[in-house]
This record gives structure tokens, sequence and C-alpha cells, in this order.
């Protein structure tokens, strides 16, 4: 069961477009949440560690964290059971 995807992009970042193509084009339902103008969450990511965007939450029976990057194998792996 999927209870929640956030994904944490921003403007001109072709790997957060992806990310969200992606996710659309397997019907995923998730929330973006664009650092851009948002400092405070942008200041959230940079204290957990990261450096670069895309970076994805995700909250489901299967897994629970974090997935940076455009990383298909590990999409395919917690969306899709390793499709």
């Amino acid at each position: 069961l999927m209870r929640y995807v956030l994904v944490y992009s921003k403007d001109n970042c072709q790997q957060c477009k992806m990310v969200k193509r992606w996710l659309d084009n397997k019907g995923i339902k998730y929330k973006e949440c664009n650092v851009t103008n948002d400092e405070a969450e942008a200041k959230h990511l940079r204290l957990l560690g990261f450096k670069t965007l895309p970076v994805m939450y995700v909250d489901s029976d299967k897994f629970n964290g974090f997935i940076t990057g455009f990383d298909v194998k590990k999409m395919n792996d917690v969306f899709l059971g390793g499709k």
C-alpha cells in the first residue's frame, strides 16, 4: 500500500521533470514540493544531507525512505515490485 509520495524539485531541473513524468506515466500519485522559492524546505533538505535534486520521500508498506535522482532501478523496485 502506497500511502504517500513527496517529490522535492526545483525549476529548470531535467531530472526532476523526468521523475515526475515517470510517476505520471505509471499512474502514481504524488505531491510536489518545489524548493525554488521555498528556502525553508531547501534548508530542511540540506540539513538532511541532500545536495542535489530531485529527492523523493516514499511512505509505503514495503519501503519508507528517500530516493535521490532519477534512479529508475530503485523506482521500479519500490513502486512496481522490481518489474
